[in-house]
């Protein structure tokens, strides 16, 4: 196991599982810092959002903690989306970027594709995120808080009332919030 940490605070590692971690931490880290901001300026919606994020990076530093392949996981769900990406690139269904117009798709596909399969070429099955917290034991965590700041995430019905002005027998709305302190 190298490591090293440079001058500029980066971690240089050829482990995958603590390269993960790593930045998984600092992500978490830095949603919190946006957390602050905006509690402090009465983003509540925002904030919930941000929480779920945070909930996720747990959910997946628990999962590296607990599952020995859960970086190579990581790896193949992301890919897994970037070759379907790719896919409804080449076929029209989003915008091709300038800078990856007129390359060979199928070869793309192809490599964004190796990581789904084990060596032994099995299909890996990627877990969704229920399948992370029960297996690392934070079903309570996903089913109370995650589920609530997931309503912000999707903005749903009952986030979206953080911006509408109810009468005072709360039945009818009649004006929209442009800001949440609006109310």
């Amino acid at each position: 196991m190298k490591k090293r940490i440079s001058d500029e605070g980066r971690i240089r590692s050829t482990n995958v599982k603590q390269f993960f971690s790593a930045a998984l931490f600092v992500r978490a880290l830095t949603a919190y810092q946006a957390l602050v901001l905006l509690t402090q300026r009465g983003y509540g919606s925002e904030a919930r959002t941000t929480c779920r994020n945070i909930l996720e990076a747990k959910f997946k530093l628990a999962h590296l903690f607990k599952e020995p392949e859960a970086a190579v996981l990581l790896i193949a769900k992301g890919e897994k989306k970037r070759a379907d990406r790719l896919r409804n690139m080449k076929s029209g269904d989003l915008p091709v970027p300038p800078e990856l117009a007129n390359q060979d798709w199928d070869s793309v596909i192809k490599k964004a594709e190796e990581h789904l399969k084990d060596a032994k070429g099995s299909k890996r099955k990627l877990p969704s995120m229920w399948d992370v917290a029960k297996k690392c034991g934070l079903q309570m965590d996903y089913l109370g808080h995650y589920s609530l700041f997931s309503e912000a995430t999707h903005t749903g019905q009952i986030e979206l009332e953080t911006y509408l002005k109810f009468n005072p027998q709360g039945t009818a709305s009649s004006d929209v919030a442009t800001h949440p302190r609006g109310h």
